[in-house]
């Protein structure tokens, strides 16, 4: 089973239903789809603006452009109002470019008796729409006993909105004795000139164009494809048709009509004779196709069913089993037709409502040419609004997937005599081999032993070397402190006395009545003596001792831990043994790198020593300043235990937050690993650890592997600063990914999700209006904004 791409358009709810209703329709401009009050949403695909154009009362039962390339809808809702609109590029209040619509015409269609109307599970049949293939003014709508074929103007009318308008032709359903049935599928054949009805009693009816189409005419050909039977009987017990579409119509006219049961789950290829021939034909069943679980038998099937004729392909949508299925059809000579390969697609939600398109894309290996048209599936699901990509080539039995496996296969057949003759040799020398890995096995035991002790010692020495480096330098300091304070004072023990002395003479030698002046004078005479032998002291004493002292502290400690390390190796080499070299050669080598680390640490002690020359030159200043209040001893010492404990934390470098980010995504631990990422506050970080994972992987599964508190942070982050960049195309990819499993009603980060959705998509729409309409990434980015809005409004 493959996985196709897939794209959120939307994220909306709706009801998990059984039932054969079309509700997405989808042309080059506008993505369309009911919503459950009847009313539709078109989505321009340029622009991604949006409208809600409303009219019907009722939810949807049908919806269809009349070509890939018109825009001209086709809508009707399970009351049995019809209308047709004209979508194009509006101007919105703001003069933005919006979706806007023209009413061609409306209609009311007439609905079997006692259908209910009011509610979206009515057991009544849908109506059921389809467009002529080559002309926009033929519209055909089947509801209740008959199929209406309105002409659909070319103008607006005048008057909006418009008069209901009556069919041209109404084309009744025979009797089927006491039941009444009513019709639930029709379709034009690709030349326009047959018209098919499929009905709740189990009939198919065909009607010929050409002709004048008198009212009420009768069809020219009925059959019942599920019972192979035309009796009326059997046309009571037989289920309903719920689906009949044209594969393919030859020259001659004839051609190929495919059937399905209620759910979709039995097929039938039919060969319809050219029209002149039908009026007493029988069709000839060509191939029949059973889907059956293996598990719950039909129970398990429900599809929905879409011709893709461009590249000959059925699509199913299996709802209960939440699968998609691709029929590729073969054509023979004459309208012969056959299914000749089937593909099967897994999908993480039930498929409701399908439509299919296709897209050309650029080509991966040779840039510039076009690849093989991309085959899209727009699907409306039980959560979201979701655009799958599948390649054809994987859908049909020419494709690259065939053609790998059977060179494969080629690959396999030319080797096997080879394995064979190797395997017998193999088996003689097994014993030795045997023998080999056990002792390699018990090598890497050991080696792994050794990297684990190593890994303890290693953090060990890392704890040690943090805790009595700041020790040692602390009491270093402390040590030297004294003996600093030590030298000051015998070195400023003089210049004290001389100033004294000299003061009291002068004063002595003066008038003896001045007496009460001599505290000032000795303070002054001191504060200007002092100031200068106190700096050129402190500053002497932290050069000469505490410097020094440090430096031979931390070299000794140093030389300690490689000794230690060095004769644990030693010891480590002795223990393993001859047998162990290569596990001790790579401890040798982590040796290396350790001695390499000592080696940088001495370079940053180095930087610490300047760093410490600067602090004791500032201490000193500030000390020989503070001297004059008699407050120089205790302060120094402070400022010394201070001046240490930075430089302590300057020798701690942080370590990389790559490497443990890293360890956590190896291990998928992607919460933990992107909390990492985000309490880093740095954006190059976490783009960095977005790129070492797919977001599918992340955010994709039926699961989600982020918290809700985590995953708004990410999208906060990876909004901000959105710009055209080489990491742009990662941030659109994981915030595309991560709209649809936002939480809008969790307790804990409801509250500030309005502010983080508005400012995550003010950047989208910068980023958006800053590139070309056309990019690429403009796209992406529109895309991505509608998600958001979508979330926003829920």
């Amino acid at each position: 089973m493959f996985v196709p791409t897939v794209q959120p358009i939307t994220l909306l709810k709706f009801d998990y239903k059984l039932e054969h209703t079309q509700q997405v329709a989808i042309s080059s401009s506008f993505i369309c789809y009911g919503l459950k009050a009847g009313h539709i949403r078109a989505l321009n695909r340029n622009t991604a603006s949006r409208a809600l154009f409303k009219g019907h009362p009722t939810s949807l039962s049908h919806m269809a452009f009349f070509s890939a390339a018109s825009n001209l809808l086709a809508s009707a809702s399970r009351q049995g109002d019809l209308a047709v609109r004209l979508l194009t590029d509006g101007v919105g209040p703001e003069g933005e470019a919006v979706p806007a619509e023209t009413l061609l015409m409306r209609a009311q269609l007439a609905l079997p008796p006692g259908a209910d109307v009011t509610s979206s599970s009515s057991s009544s049949p849908p109506v059921s729409l389809a467009w002529h293939p080559s002309t926009p003014q033929i519209l055909a709508a089947g509801a209740g006993g008959s199929v209406n074929i309105f002409q659909v103007p070319t103008m607006p009318p005048a008057e909006q909105p418009p008069e209901l308008s009556a069919p041209g032709i109404q084309y009744a359903l025979p009797s089927s004795g006491s039941s009444s049935a009513a019709v639930t599928a029709v379709a034009f054949s690709p030349a326009g000139d047959l018209l098919v009805a499929a009905d709740s009693a189990g009939s198919v009816h065909v009607w010929w164009l050409e002709g004048d189409g008198e009212e009420g005419e009768a069809p020219m050909l009925s059959w019942q494809p599920l019972s192979g039977s035309s009796s009326a009987a059997a046309a009571a017990a037989a289920a309903a048709v719920a689906s009949v579409q044209f594969l393919h119509q030859a020259d001659d006219g004839s051609s190929i009509l495919m059937t399905g049961d209620a759910r979709n789950a039995a097929l039938k290829l039919w060969l319809l004779p050219p029209a002149a021939a039908l009026n007493g034909a029988s069709p000839a069943c060509l191939q029949a196709v059973q889907f059956v679980s293996s598990a719950n038998g039909p129970s398990d099937v429900f599809c929905h069913a879409v011709v893709q004729r461009e590249l000959q392909l059925l699509v199913l949508a299996n709802t209960v089993r939440k699968q998609v299925y691709t029929l590729h059809y073969s054509l023979g000579g004459s309208a012969v037709a056959a299914f000749d390969y089937a593909a099967f697609w897994g999908v993480m939600q039930p498929i409701l409502s399908l439509a299919t398109g296709l897209e050309a894309v650029e080509s991966q290996a040779v840039p510039g040419e076009v690849a093989p048209q991309q085959l899209l599936l727009y699907t409306v699901q039980t959560d979201a609004i979701q655009q799958y990509s599948i390649n054809p080539a994987l859908c049909s039995s020419s494709g690259s997937v065939k053609g790998e496996l059977s060179r494969a296969l080629k690959a396999t057949e030319a080797s096997l005599a080879k394995q064979v003759e190797a395997s017998l040799k193999a088996t003689a020398k097994r014993s030795e081999e045997e023998r080999r890995k056990a002792a390699a096995k018990e090598r890497g035991e050991l080696a792994a032993q050794l990297e684990k002790s190593m890994a303890a010692q290693l953090g060990q020495v890392s704890a040690a070397l943090q805790r009595d480096l700041l020790k040692g330098m602390a009491d270093a300091a402390r040590e030297q402190s004294r003996a600093t304070v030590t030298a000051v004072v015998n070195s400023v023990s003089p210049v004290v006395a001389q100033a004294v002395a000299g003061s009291l003479q002068r004063e002595l030698a003066g008038s003896a009545g001045g007496g009460g002046q001599l505290a000032a004078v000795l303070e002054r005479s001191l504060a200007s003596s002092l100031a200068q032998p106190l700096h050129e002291a402190l500053r002497e004493n932290f050069a000469a001792s505490i410097i020094p002292a440090f430096e031979r502290a931390t070299q000794v400690m140093f030389g300690q831990v490689e000794s230690a390390f060095t004769a644990w190796l030693a010891d480590s080499s002795r223990t393993a043994g001859a047998a162990q070299s290569e596990a001790a050669a790579s401890l040798s080598s982590s040796l290396q790198q350790l001695q390499a680390v000592v080696g940088s640490m001495r370079g940053d002690l180095a930087d610490t020593s300047r760093s410490l020359s600067r602090i004791a030159s500032s201490t000193a200043s500030r000390a020989a300043e503070a001297s004059s209040s008699g407050g120089a001893g205790p302060r120094t010492a402070q400022q010394l235990e201070a001046g240490a404990g930075a430089a302590g934390a300057a020798a701690a470098a942080p370590a990389d937050p790559r490497i443990e980010i890293g360890s956590l995504m190896s291990v998928r631990k992607y919460d933990e690993a992107l909390v990492k990422a985000l309490n880093t506050a740095s954006l190059e970080v976490l783009v960095w650890a977005c790129k070492q994972v797919d977001p599918q992987v992340v955010l994709g599964g039926s699961s989600v592997a982020l918290s809700q508190t985590t995953l708004l942070s990410l999208v906060h982050q990876l909004s901000s600063g959105l710009v055209n960049d080489a990491a742009t195309p990662l941030k659109l990819a994981w915030l595309a990914e991560a709209a649809p499993v936002v939480d809008p009603h969790d307790p804990v980060t409801a509250p500030h999700l309005k502010v983080v959705l508005t400012g995550v998509m003010s950047s989208l729409k910068a980023l958006v209006n800053s590139l070309p309409q056309n990019d690429v990434m403009a796209k992406k980015g529109k895309i991505t904004l509608h998600l958001f809005n979508s979330l926003l409004h829920q």
